[in-house]
């Protein structure tokens, strides 16, 4: 339930929109059409990507010769009209526009559009038993060794547009280039070796989910279709990922751990070397420590070694690198048969 008025709420077919802080009581799922969940399906889990491709100010011009004035308090109709307007009218020199060829507002449109596209957020996924609270990743425009130490941006392409509907792959159509991919850049801000999270035992449980958002871009032929696709560097043949796990208590004390790999999200394929491979793009691991050595609380550490080798990129990876990544902890505790959430 939200009256958060960004949400668009309803869209009738003659294009009218009904937003959230006109229903109400606020918005709800209830109001959108009911989606029947497969039997086969059990995705609970993921990632969200959020694609930030343009910011506006001043006086806009729309599709149809009018203006409107971008202000606080704004109706969300005539912002709905900003969105609704062409990105190829957008980027003309009378609009305001971020990102835009012809706008030159700031020292330059790469210092203007870091300044402006700041993006901040979370996202809290609650039902009856547990609430997990996870980090929306805004990506950062600049320099890094997949980019060979040239500044680009995240998105650097005036006429780059989302299409509703359609399938957006992360990076593409996103660098004003030939090419048109900054899928290098992305991947540079994300890449890790190493991803750690506060463990707990006891009455509590530790869960962790360890994503790899980029993974689909890397199928060599075809797009997924089940067990059979092949990738390529930083990823296995088939698609996994080899790490290592190791736990401590608040004195820095170690012992073997445990982890069991769940999959509660697609694609499930199957590991060749279970135990040591993260095979799934949205891997969901239970922590333990071992029988005999299991801390009330400390932390425990994934370590990932990227498959070595040249991508259809252009960047050779090295194993010490890593791969891109973005992992959190979920922390629920069991009375009885009733799991109640765990407050933090």
């Amino acid at each position: 339930m939200s009256d958060d008025d960004s949400l668009l709420a309803a869209l009738a077919s003659d294009g009218s929109a009904q937003f959230a802080s006109q229903v109400d009581g606020g918005w709800s799922s209830t109001m959108a059409a009911a989606r029947t969940q497969p039997t086969s399906d059990t995705c609970a889990l993921g990632h969200v990507e959020v694609v930030g491709a343009y910011t506006a100010r001043g006086v806009i011009t729309l599709t149809d010769g009018t203006s409107v004035t971008v202000r606080q308090g704004m109706s969300k109709f005539d912002l709905k009209r900003i969105f609704d307007t062409s990105k190829t009218l957008l980027n003309t020199a009378s609009n305001n526009v971020t990102n835009n060829a012809n706008y030159t507002g700031g020292v330059n449109d790469g210092a203007d559009y870091n300044t402006r596209a700041q993006i901040f957020g979370n996202i809290e996924i609650s039902g009856s038993s547990d609430r997990l609270l996870l980090p929306m990743i805004a990506l950062d425009s600049g320099a890094n060794g997949h980019t060979a130490g040239v500044t680009t941006h995240v998105i650097d392409n005036t006429d780059f547009d989302v299409a509703v509907g359609a399938e957006t792959n992360i990076g593409s159509g996103f660098a004003n280039t030939v090419s048109g991919d900054n899928l290098n850049d992305i991947e540079g801000a994300l890449v890790a070796s190493n991803v750690s999270e506060v463990y707990t035992s006891g009455s509590e449980s530790t869960f962790f989910e360890i994503t790899f958002p980029t993974k689909y871009r890397h199928i060599i032929s075809g797009r997924y279709s089940g067990n059979g696709a092949v990738y390529e560097a930083p990823f296995h043949t088939d698609g996994s990922v080899q790490y290592g796990l190791s736990l401590f208590d608040n004195q820095e004390n170690s012992a073997p751990v445990e982890v069991t790999s769940l999959c509660i999200v697609s694609p499930c394929t199957v590991s060749t070397t279970p135990g040591e491979f993260l095979i799934h793009e949205v891997n969901y691991e239970m922590i333990s420590g071992s029988s005999t050595w299991n801390p009330e609380s400390g932390w425990f550490n994934f370590a990932l070694s990227a498959n070595g080798g040249t991508d259809s990129q252009g960047y050779t990876w090295p194993v010490s690198e890593g791969v891109p990544t973005i992992g959190y902890a979920h922390y629920y505790n069991s009375t009885g048969s009733v799991t109640a959430p765990l407050t933090r």
